[in-house]
């Protein structure tokens, strides 16, 4: 353990795009990945792996504004926490290119949405 796990690697990062990366699925990610974006407001993960669901750790990135999981291998129904407990401030949360069949009730909740 070289000690970063406890430590805040990119705390004034606003942006992270690391889309088109067919190799990043749920897995790649460490559990810890959202504590080192403390300030982030804008995810791209566009063209990625991830799924059947989105990975917890994203979901824990309180602050975002614009989530954008385009042409994952997200499946069935998307998160019901999402606006009751996770991205409660997203403006922009785009999906399209999955496999999803609903939504979650929370989407309804999001009082900042301006593009789904």
């Amino acid at each position: 353990d070289d000690g970063r796990s406890s430590m805040t690697l990119f705390p004034k990062l606003e942006q992270l795009d690391i889309g088109r990366n067919p190799k990043l699925t749920n897995d790649s990610l460490p559990d810890s990945f959202h504590t080192q974006f403390p300030s982030l407001l804008e995810l791209w993960c566009d063209d990625c792996s991830f799924g059947p669901t989105i990975p917890n750790t994203l979901l824990q990135m309180h602050h975002v504004h614009v989530v954008r999981m385009t042409m994952n291998k997200l499946e069935g129904q998307l998160e019901q926490g999402i606006g009751i407990k996770y991205w409660n401030h997203i403006r922009v949360l785009a999906m399209d290119g999955n496999k999803l069949d609903s939504i979650g009730k929370g989407i309804g909740r999001l009082e900042y949405l301006e593009k789904l």
